[in-house]
């Protein structure tokens, strides 16, 4: 008999729907209204709902066909080095440790006359989570925003 009976209220609960609101709320016997969208009043002001601009919208990767050069110093020694290139997802960047990275990396063979031999970094100490261009708001909605690319300092040939 127990089952038939929740066998019964399940099916019952499994058709219920409960889209409406709340017209009015007693409490303590005074009554307060609900909320009731369909009558609010409209406000000129809605906000945005949608960020203002994109890093495409700056043009420079659709200029570019999509791409970008880079132009390795005449005085770098000649062997073997790591070139490493990397996005940072920056979506969730406004918060310390939220920023994402998508390193790649590409071995070279550097041939010509140089003498120079710049110093590496240790892949582990490019970055801090607290560093500018790390933790970085880009839902700022600035129309010209202002971003410190992190990172160590780069060679200056």
């Amino acid at each position: 008999m127990a089952a038939k009976t929740l066998i019964a209220a399940l099916a019952c609960a499994a058709s219920v729907s409960a889209h409406g609101y709340i017209e009015k709320i007693v409490a303590d016997g005074q009554s307060h209204v609900g909320y009731n969208p369909s009558n609010a009043p409209w406000q000129e002001d809605q906000g945005s709902v949608a960020w203002t601009y994109w890093a495409t919208d700056l043009g420079f990767l659709f200029e570019n066909n999509l791409s970008t050069s880079v132009k390795i110093p005449s005085d770098i020694k000649p062997g073997n080095y790591v070139l490493r290139h990397e996005i940072i997802a920056l979506h969730e960047g406004l918060e310390q440790g939220g920023a994402q990275f998508y390193p790649q990396c590409i071995n070279l063979k550097i041939s010509g006359g140089g003498s120079k031999s710049p110093e590496g970094t240790v892949a582990t100490e490019l970055y801090q989570s607290n560093d500018p261009g790390v933790l970085y708001n880009i839902y700022n909605d600035e129309k010209h925003p202002t971003y410190t690319i992190p990172g160590p300092k780069l060679y200056n040939a």
